[in-house]
Formats: structure tokens, C-alpha cells, sequence
């Protein structure tokens, strides 16, 4: 194993793990970004496994230029990156700071830092509903990151289905590969648009993004893409793998059925906030916000000293969000460590992050599905916990039984629910949503699944100390 010391460590090199690297190491920090991916850019900005993999203008001339951005900062002297490493774990060490454990070319790697930073973003929230295991049903986000990242389709016959506004404009990247969706089914009506005007200030101070959704839109019906209001997905069907979906109707139309040999789901955003968790940070409930999010102060500082946020992890808000608090983030721990910061900046910075924050509220209360469709998509005979095979059902059976279940962790000793490698990832939304619809309510001192290491699966090799010559 090996051991390198920095001022500051980021976990995440997207726009907010990026941002804070560049204000911390404008201060004269020593900073490591470790990131599981290649390249420098995030979900959003995610750039492919090797160059010339497809046009460099195929996603726009700002996604190029923003990976070429970030790629800069992560060069320049001052800072190091670690790509392609997994971070699976973190604790405070005796002395003072944090160790970062990390998977790596199949080796344990130690990252000592004295202050460290999570951007670790968002994966796409699990809805449980029947047929959604079988192979072809994934999350949205899992299609961009193979258009992104390996220039390829997952399929021949797509169809996307949710709720966020995100599906528009996978829809109209798959336009772009060749491949246009079957179509597009929301389950919200079209006149859910109309929210934003309660904030038109909002709206009009983030109209760039109302614009690329509405430019998607016009670019699906000039390909003859058809976009479905008001329906939600009954059920997946397949032999050994996906053949068939059927999307049932909120007003009372007839059900629509359809082959497909790849189901994209987008009905929001989980936080990962594992790391996070492992370290006992104080998290709350948010679930249009991403699940269990990490609560902060000012300078995005967690409960836990010398732990910091940005992004996703304190509330899904998207990557202008993520870009200002991971800047805030980094001047905060500049501060800390004794440099002299521009109380004017900070105090730009904050405003633009109120501004950033109103409006990612005002995108959860457009992508919102409703927690009543999500329960009604999540019958008993669906599948809760995909790791464990643990039924809808049988959970539902079990909280019905034991009355005192109040909390994930009590839950998952009795049903195994979480048990499994990931850990919770995918079912820890549902889980929480039927307990609390068990007891009418979040219950008090209702908590997350407890994170343990490693909070990836990482193989037992990686964990030999090398021979002795």
C-alpha cells in the first residue's frame, strides 16, 4: 500500500469536485481529486474511454470544452489526480486528518489528507415495480453514461419513462447516435410545466435550461418520437430478459403496450452519500432531494469536523449547483488552513448558491412523480431488494408483523433488506418510503442504512500486502 499526504482530498471529479480543487489550490493547498472514471467531468460532463470514440461535437461544443476545462485544472501544479480509483472507505486517523481507502488498478491505495471534500454526485433513484430486474431495465443515467462514456447504445428498441425532464434530452442524445426512442413517457401532465411560473424570477434567472429541454422536445417530434403524458409503468416482461413493457394511464386511458429491448427509468436521483455515512454525518430526509442527503453549514462543512460537501450529496441540485458549492467548499477550506480568502467572493459565491438552490427545488417539484405513483408502480409481487431477492410483499408483511420497526437498520435484521453488497443503494428509498408509510409518517429517529466498509465491492486480492523479496 502506499501513502501519500494533502492538505485536501476530493472524492469526485465532476463540476463541483473540479471547482473546489481549483479555489483550494489557488490558495497554495496541496490537492488530490480521486475519481473512479478515466476522465475529469462527472455525470454531466462525463468524457469518453478514449479519444476520437465519436465526434467531439456529438453532446455539444460545451461538453467538450468543459472536459478540457476541468482536465486543465486537475494539471496544473498543486494538484493531483487519481483516476480510475475507487474510494471505499474513509476514516479519521489518531494523529490528526483522514485516511482515504481506495481501489486501484487492483491494489489498495492510502490517501492521508487533513481535510477532505465529497462530490460524489448521484446515481439514478431505484423504482421497484414488477419485472424491473430483468436485464434491459435501467436507470436513464446508466444510458447517457454508455452514450458518454462508450459511445454506444444499449440497445435497438429504447424506451424511456418518468418523470425528470433529463429523459428529453437522453432522448434526443440517442436522436443524435441513431437510434431514436420508441418514445417517451411521462408521468406527470404537460401542464406541470405551468409550476415555474409560481417563480418566474426563478425560472427566467435559469432560462438556458428551460431552453435546451424545449429544443430536445422540438428535436424528438421533427424525428416522429412520440412524448406520453400522464403514464406510468404497470410492468416489464421478458423471458430472460426484457421483450415487452406496459404503460398504464393516470386519466383513464387505455393501457399501451409495447416491445422494447431497453427500458430507461428516470423517475429522480439518489445522493451518494455512503462515505459520508461511514463517518456518522448527520443526514436528513429529502425524498424529491435525493434520498438521504448530508446536512451542512455555510461553508458546506458536514457535522463531521474537517468533513466537507458539494453537490448532490447535500441535495440533488444539478451541476451549477455543484460547481458554486464545491468553490465555496474550497475557499472554506483555504480559510481553515490559515490563508487569507476574498470575503467579497465568498460572499458572491453564497448569493449565486441561494439562487442555484431555489431553483434545483423548483426542477424537484417539476420531475416530482408523486410518492402515491411510486407506490402504486411498487405492488407486492415486485421485487424490494434486488440483492437479497427480498419481495414487496414480504417486506410489507414483515412491517405489518413487527410494529416496532421503526428504522432501516432494525428492518434490514430482520427481512435482510440492505444486506447485500450494494449495500442499500438500490432499495434504501423504497425501504424508507414503505416504513414510513407503515407508521403514517417519517418515524422518529429514522436513519439511513449504517454505511460499512469497504461501501464497494472490492476483491480479496486487493487486500494482500506484497511479498518480501
Amino acid at each position: 500500500m502506499s501513502d501519500h499526504s494533502y492538505d485536501l482530498a476530493i472524492v469526485g471529479a465532476g463540476p463541483g469536485g473540479v471547482a473546489a480543487a481549483r479555489a483550494a489550490s489557488d490558495h497554495g493547498l496541496r490537492v488530490v481529486v480521486i475519481d473512479d472514471q478515466p476522465a475529469a467531468g462527472g455525470q454531466i460532463f462525463r468524457q469518453p474511454v478514449r479519444p476520437a470514440l465519436y465526434p467531439p461535437d456529438r453532446f455539444g461544443k460545451k461538453h467538450s470544452a468543459a472536459g478540457t476545462g476541468m482536465a486543465s485544472v486537475l494539471g496544473r501544479d498543486g494538484v493531483s489526480h487519481l483516476p480510475g480509483a475507487e474510494v471505499v472507505g474513509l476514516q479519521r486517523r489518531d494523529d490528526a486528518g483522514f485516511t482515504v481507502f481506495c481501489h486501484r488498478d487492483g491494489q489498495m491505495v492510502d490517501v492521508v489528507a487533513e481535510r477532505v471534500l465529497i462530490a460524489a454526485g448521484c446515481h439514478d433513484m431505484a423504482v421497484p415495480f414488477e419485472g424491473w430486474t430483468l436485464p434491459g431495465v435501467m436507470g436513464a443515467g446508466g444510458i447517457q453514461a454508455m452514450l458518454k462514456g462508450q459511445g454506444v447504445v444499449p440497445g435497438k428498441s429504447v424506451v424511456l419513462a418518468g418523470s425528470h425532464p433529463l429523459l428529453l434530452v437522453i432522448a434526443a442524445q440517442l436522436v443524435a447516435f441513431g437510434t431514436p426512442p420508441q418514445g417517451v413517457f411521462f408521468s406527470q401532465s404537460p401542464l406541470r410545466a405551468g409550476l415555474s411560473m409560481r417563480s418566474p424570477i426563478t425560472a427566467l434567472a435559469n432560462l438556458p435550461v428551460f431552453i435546451e429541454g424545449l429544443k430536445a422536445y422540438s428535436m424528438l417530434r421533427q424525428h416522429g418520437v412520440p412524448v406520453h403524458f400522464n403514464r406510468v409503468i404497470d410492468k416489464a416482461e421478458g423471458a430472460r430478459k426484457l421483450e415487452r413493457i406496459t404503460m398504464r394511464s393516470t386519466d383513464g386511458a387505455a393501457p399501451i403496450e409495447m416491445d422494447c429491448d431497453v427500458l430507461g427509468v428516470g423517475y429522480g436521483f439518489t445522493a451518494s452519500t455512503e462515505l459520508l455515512r461511514q463517518m456518522g454525518a448527520e443526514c436528513t430526509w429529502s425524498m424529491t432531494g435525493g434520498g438521504w442527503i448530508v446536512t451542512h453549514d455555510d461553508d458546506m462543512q458536514s457535522s463531521v469536523p474537517n468533513l466537507y460537501v458539494a453537490g448532490e450529496v447535500a441535495g440533488i441540485g444539478g451541476a451549477p449547483t455543484a460547481k458554486v458549492e464545491g468553490e465555496i467548499a474550497g475557499l472554506a477550506v483555504a480559510k481553515a488552513a490559515g490563508k487569507v480568502v476574498s470575503s467579497t467572493r465568498y460572499l458572491r459565491l453564497a448569493a449565486r448558491r441561494l439562487r442555484r438552490r431555489n431553483f434545483a427545488r423548483l426542477l424537484q417539484k417539476l420531475a416530482d412523480p408523486g410518492v402515491e405513483i411510486l407506490r402504486q408502480m411498487r405492488r407486492d409481487e415486485a421485487v424490494l431488494c434486488r440483492c437479497e431477492c427480498v419481495g414487496v410483499g414480504d417486506f410489507r408483511k414483515s412491517l405489518h408483523n413487527n410494529s416496532h420497526l421503526a428504522t432501516l437498520n432494525a428492518a434490514k435484521l430482520l427481512t435482510r433488506v440492505g444486506m447485500g453488497a450494494c449495500q442499500g443503494r438500490f432499495c434504501q428509498v423504497a425501504a424508507t418510503d414503505e416504513i414510513a408509510r407503515r407508521r403514517g409518517g417519517m418515524p422518529d429517529g429514522a436513519k439511513p442504512f449504517a454505511a460499512r466498509f469497504p461501501v464497494r465491492p472490492v476483491p480479496l486480492s486487493a487486500f494482500r500486502l506484497p511479498a518480501d523479496d
